[in-house]
């Protein structure tokens, strides 16, 4: 049987160490790497067929903003591990294209679970219903940029939208996700 190969996205080394340390102790895994920085990621995932990518949430506005695109510059499973469960934060990220979003307090014996059983099934037994709608392109990059703390009318200047049309495009995105509005989304990322 193939060996999966995982990538480790996360800031925080003590999280990285230890999900490092459970990987060696299952069969069938092997860690690519990991990186700490989302430009290291997108060069550790270029030209890679990646199983499974593990990425801690951070708690700056640029962290949260690069987990929109995480998921569609991977060709595995993307599981978020957030330091506690956040709804909105997960319907988000979900919608953005994570398969999973678990907490960072998960009982070590279920990531094992969880890793044995991806390697000897493949890559979708464990998941959770996954919503079917992802968020647009024009929405991801909206979302994204609002994240990063960039204003409306700045987003239209730089994309050449109007600023009418950075406004459908957040508000559709948020109602994709099954978010009430963008307060309650930054909201979530302090939390």
């Amino acid at each position: 049987m193939k060996e999966k190969t995982v990538v480790i996205f996360d800031l925080c080394q003590y999280s990285t160490q230890g999900l490092q340390l459970i990987l060696e102790n299952i069969q069938g895994w092997s860690l690519v790497g990991s990186t700490r920085t989302y430009k290291d990621l997108l060069s550790l995932v270029k030209d890679k067929h990646i199983d499974l990518l593990l990425c801690g949430a951070g708690h700056l506005n640029d962290d949260f903003s690069h987990m929109l695109y995480i998921p569609i510059v991977t060709t595995g499973m993307s599981v978020l591990m957030t330091n506690r469960y956040n709804p909105v934060l997960s319907k988000a990220l979900l919608t953005a294209g994570f398969d999973m979003v678990i907490s960072k307090q998960t009982e070590i014996q279920e990531l094992e679970h969880l890793f044995s059983c991806q390697g000897m099934a493949g890559s979708t037994t464990l998941l959770k219903p996954i919503p079917k709608r992802r968020y647009l392109p024009q929405e991801r990059e909206v979302l994204s940029a609002l994240l990063r703390g960039e204003k409306a009318r700045d987003i239209a200047r730089k994309t050449g939208m109007s600023y009418n049309t950075v406004s459908r495009h957040k508000l559709n995105g948020l109602k994709r996700a099954g978010i009430k509005n963008l307060n309650e989304l930054l909201l979530s990322q302090k939390s």
